[in-house]
């Protein structure tokens, strides 16, 4: 839909916004997708202390690593991808192919953050970390 509106009107996500409803609502468009990004944020954190916990990890030591980790699927997109497609001057009649472009990032995004999670989890099961991991813990 971003893509969409981008193409149609050779404008962002915020000035779109602007255009039709004003400055003040273009602001509110900005602070809702902070507090949007902030909670996906938060939501990860959560999400990968209460993982941790599951095999004997504290929040302490599991929410450094998804802050190393970071997000994987953000507000902020949307925001993005209106303007990228401002930016390569997408037309509606180019939507076709831009579709077929999102298709086959979405895919590998997914594909290579597979990979990558199947790569590290194998690496860290054979040197042993998570046991490691759990006996340091069982010290404490």
């Amino acid at each position: 839909m971003a893509v969409r509106i981008g193409a149609a009107t050779g404008k962002g996500f915020v000035g779109v916004i602007r255009e039709r409803w004003g400055r003040t609502w273009g602001y509110f468009a900005v602070l809702g997708l902070i507090f949007a990004n902030f909670g996906t944020i938060y939501a990860e954190y959560a999400g990968i202390s209460a993982a941790g916990s599951l095999v004997g990890i504290p929040a302490w030591i599991s929410s450094p690593i998804a802050a190393t980790l970071g997000t994987t699927l953000a507000p902020w997109g949307l925001a993005f991808i209106q303007s990228y497609a401002v930016d390569k001057k997408i037309t509606v009649a180019n939507l076709r192919w831009e579709r077929v472009d999102v298709v086959i990032g979405s895919l590998l995004t997914g594909i290579i953050g597979m990979a990558i999670a199947i790569a590290c989890a194998a690496t860290l099961n054979r040197a042993g970390f998570i046991l490691m991991m759990q006996a340091m813990l069982r010290r404490l």
